[in-house]
Formats: C-alpha cells, sequence, structure tokens
C-alpha cells in the first residue's frame, strides 16, 4: 500500500502526483469523504467517498476530471445516505452525452 497524501483536487495536481509511484491515494483537507486511488496505470484513477461502512467506488479519473466529481459530490453523498449504489459516468451526467 502506497502512501497518501493532501492536495487540492485539480487535474494538474494529479498528473503530477501521478509520476511519484510512492503515493496511493490523494485526499483533501476541503473534502474528506473524497479520495483519488491510482491504478497501476497512474493515468488512471478512482473516485472515492467515504460512508458508514467504509469506501465506496463512484466513479473513475480522467473519466471524471477533477471539477466534475467535485461538481457531483453532494448528489453522491445523498445518493450514498439513501442506501442506493452510485456509479458515475459522464454519459449518465445530466447534459453531456
Amino acid at each position: 500500500m502506497g502512501d497518501m497524501v493532501y492536495a487540492r483536487f485539480i487535474d494538474q495536481i494529479v498528473r503530477r502526483f501521478a509520476r511519484n509511484k510512492g503515493i496511493a491515494y490523494l485526499h483533501s483537507d476541503y473534502f474528506p469523504t473524497l479520495r483519488l486511488r491510482y491504478l497501476k496505470d497512474r493515468r488512471y484513477g478512482v473516485w472515492e467517498v467515504l460512508h458508514w461502512d467504509g469506501w465506496h467506488r463512484v466513479g473513475s479519473y480522467p473519466e471524471l476530471d477533477c471539477s466534475t466529481m467535485l461538481e457531483r459530490l453532494p448528489w453522491v453523498v445523498d445518493q450514498l445516505r439513501r442506501g442506493f449504489a452510485v456509479d458515475l459516468s459522464v454519459s449518465s451526467l445530466p447534459g453531456r452525452r
């Protein structure tokens, strides 16, 4: 398991930390229930949201960039509280194709 780094969720920062293979997760003080977990191919990652029983995968990076994920985070948290499984994709977002 790699290290965890606290940083702002901005695509440029995500790409910069992707170069360091010792970092497995990005967290933010502003969004403590959200993290980005890097995959083996570090150009990609998984957005995870903390809920009662642990971390839930809710989308993929870079399909969901940082700004889109942060925009949808309140809705994701609400859906998890209601007991629904959430798996965001760009095609499932309103106004996008």
